[in-house]
């Protein structure tokens, strides 16, 4: 954290006792003291500010539309801002720049959130958690919510923006799911946008999802997974055995021999080191999942969400056709709100295994509402011939990923090896390039 850093590197004994918050702040104006021009273009909101001096010095900065001047500040009211401190603030920040204030900010920000949480829970010791998210949400709401209208030429700059990042990464803007030729077709997971994986039970549709949190866990992301079907510990297993190339039976029974023990341990440590955030709270309403993402991001940033799974969020006194679109529609609102991919698993109408001898899934097999499609992004549907023509085996098998919508780009079908034991999904080299 920054502010131990200051502490540490101050060597002045006057800061040695001094809060660590305290400091921060004072370090963030003793930046700006030194170059004004950094303050333009900083998004800096005074109820960020604990202390008195720090904070009244920002106000009068954006009330009076005037530079940030330690000398003008002390003489227009030597009580508000002593001397010696805001003089000394100086001090503290020499040598720091634009990319230090700007983490400096993001750390101050980020205490300023933390502050409402712990406001809300210990003022009301007989809150709800449904209730203590609500607030949480309300009280946030000025952080996360940004203006929805904008000038063209802003616009525009946010493109060319978009633009660069997928040059830089030939072509893969969002977080990489894993699997290239998936990322091919879709560009990444993008910010704003909802993916769909749909598929009959069975197919795989889960396991694909823990793949890519893995995926992108193991890029540097946070992951939230809001996982309704089942409980955590199931779901915790799933990825060790990923991790491990350990049988998910193995682990269930405890049959493990020594060798296959040393792989789990390990397994186990590697996975630990992974910023994922798993909630298995079951019969959620989409404002509550809405609300937790929202809490969370307030803490850590979130930037991938995925839900398991769609039929099983709940709204009180409407059908289930109604129940399901409101769902989705509040699923891509969080996309858009906290600018995070969503992806959430779907469950397929049962048509798709009375439809003839073709068993192949098709946007038409969205259970329940056609909002989902309209209200998605990407549409991805599992299909496994082995499942239909009888030919299951507990060895590797081969599933096809069928982008039936994809609002940005082309549509078409990948494949991708399925190793069932394992949970994990491989792209070798063969697939990979047929799938080009």
């Amino acid at each position: 954290m920054f502010e131990k850093n200051i502490i540490n590197e101050s060597g002045d004994p006057r800061y040695s006792n001094a809060e660590p918050r305290y400091l921060l702040e004072k370090t963030i104006l003793g930046i700006i003291f030194n170059d004004n021009s950094l303050f333009e273009s900083l998004e800096l909101n005074p109820d960020w500010f604990k202390y008195k001096w720090p904070k009244q010095a920002i106000v009068n900065s954006l009330s009076d539309k005037t530079y940030l001047n330690p000398v003008t500040l002390v003489n227009k009211d030597d009580k508000m801002f002593p001397v010696l401190e805001v003089t000394s603030a100086q001090d503290i920040a020499f040598g720091y720049g634009s990319e230090v204030l700007a983490n400096m900010v993001n750390e101050l920000k980020d205490a300023y959130k933390k502050g409402i949480i712990k406001d809300i829970i210990s003022n009301d010791k007989d809150i709800t958690p449904e209730n203590a998210v609500k607030k949480i949400q309300e009280k946030l709401s000025m952080l996360t919510d940004k203006a929805q209208a904008a000038k063209l030429k802003d616009v525009l700059n946010e493109c060319y923006t978009q633009i660069e990042a997928a040059c830089e990464s030939r072509g893969v803007a969002g977080i990489k799911t894993g699997f290239n030729s998936l990322d091919n077709i879709t560009g990444g997971l993008q910010g704003g946008c909802l993916y769909i994986i749909g598929a009959r039970p069975s197919m795989g549709k889960s396991a694909l999802a823990t793949n890519i949190a893995l995926n992108a866990a193991k890029s540097g992301r946070h992951v939230y997974m809001q996982w309704m079907e089942e409980p955590r510990t199931k779901l915790g297993n799933r990825m060790i055995a990923n991790f491990a190339s350990v049988p998910n039976e193995v682990l269930m029974r405890g049959k493990i021999h020594e060798k296959a023990y040393a792989s789990i341990i390990k397994a186990i440590g590697d996975l630990g080191q992974l910023n994922i955030t798993i909630d298995d709270s079951s019969s959620l309403s989409a404002e509550s999942i809405f609300y937790k993402a929202q809490a969370i991001n307030a803490v850590q940033k979130i930037d991938l969400l995925i839900v398991d799974h769609l039929q099983l969020i709940k709204q009180k006194g409407v059908d289930r056709r109604t129940e399901v679109s409101h769902a989705s529609s509040v699923l891509k609102s969080i996309a858009k709100t906290l600018n995070i991919p969503v992806v959430v698993l779907c469950q397929l109408s049962r048509s798709v295994e009375l439809d003839g001898k073709e068993k192949k899934p098709k946007l038409s097999h969205l259970k329940e509402s056609g909002d989902i499609e309209a209200n998605a992004d990407v549409v991805m549907l599992l299909y496994r011939d082995s499942y239909y023509n009888g030919n299951i085996t507990n060895g590797p098998d081969n599933i096809e990923i069928i982008v039936g919508k994809n609002r940005d780009g082309r549509c078409g079908s990948i494949f991708l090896t399925w190793h069932s034991s394992f949970m994990k999904f491989e792209e070798d080299e063969f697939h990979y390039v047929n799938n080009l």
